[in-house]
């Protein structure tokens, strides 16, 4: 008796174990085709991030556009690059490049100490975080972040067939270098500095660099 009852007993629990997986199953079915339903009736969700970065990288690109002497020369820079940007300004007001000038900067209060040296040149600010508008420290996250975002500008431009001289202004000029650079845009695609690193091999320097616009690039 008690042998029978737990056999019925066994099988009464798998009976109810099935009805009820069957019973999930169905909810489960149903779940998701009310989610099907849901996702193919929800708006499109946009990031407003992207969204961000598109429009920045299309004001700068109209920016450039509207420099008529070409290259363009573009710096990226943050707080601890404002005293040697004010410096290189000053340094080079007597050039007659100032017009060709793009500065991309991460902090709006920067626009004013640099347009009160120099009222020629061109200002973009950025909109970051506000730890990327501070001085980074070589090769760390914040430091990359911002060359990807000046490598992203430069495509942009590079892509919309402008010339473009990416610099950086910790560089002492003693005279101007253009018409040197631009003397070799016939037979070279990009023209640069080397950086001398131990046993004698060499690296690209991003701080003095003309970019020839070609099919290369779009």
């Amino acid at each position: 008796m008690v042998s029978k009852h737990t056999t019925n007993g066994k099988r009464e629990n798998v009976l109810n174990f099935f009805s009820k997986s069957s019973e999930l199953i169905q909810s489960s079915n149903t779940t998701r085709k009310e989610a099907g339903v849901n996702y193919l009736n929800r708006k499109p969700v946009y990031n407003s991030a992207y969204s961000q970065k598109s429009k920045e990288l299309n004001y700068i690109l109209n920016t450039a556009k509207s420099i008529s002497s070409k290259p363009v020369l573009v710096t990226l820079i943050n707080d601890g690059f404002i005293e040697l940007a004010r410096n290189w300004l000053s340094n080079t007001k007597h050039m007659g490049i100032h017009r060709q000038v793009l500065i991309i900067t991460t902090n709006p209060h920067t626009k004013d100490k640099l347009l009160s040296i120099s009222s020629e040149i061109n200002i973009v600010v950025l909109i970051v975080e506000p730890y990327l508008q501070k001085d980074q420290y070589y090769s760390h996250v914040g430091y990359l972040r911002l060359l990807v975002r000046r490598t992203e500008i430069l495509f942009t431009l590079l892509e919309n067939k402008i010339e473009t001289f990416l610099f950086e202004s910790d560089f002492l000029w003693i005279r101007n270098p253009i018409p040197l650079l631009q003397s070799y845009a016939n037979t070279s695609d990009m023209v640069f500095v080397r950086n001398m690193v131990h046993r004698g091999s060499t690296s690209v320097n991003g701080g003095f660099f003309l970019h020839v616009s070609n099919k290369a690039y779009y």
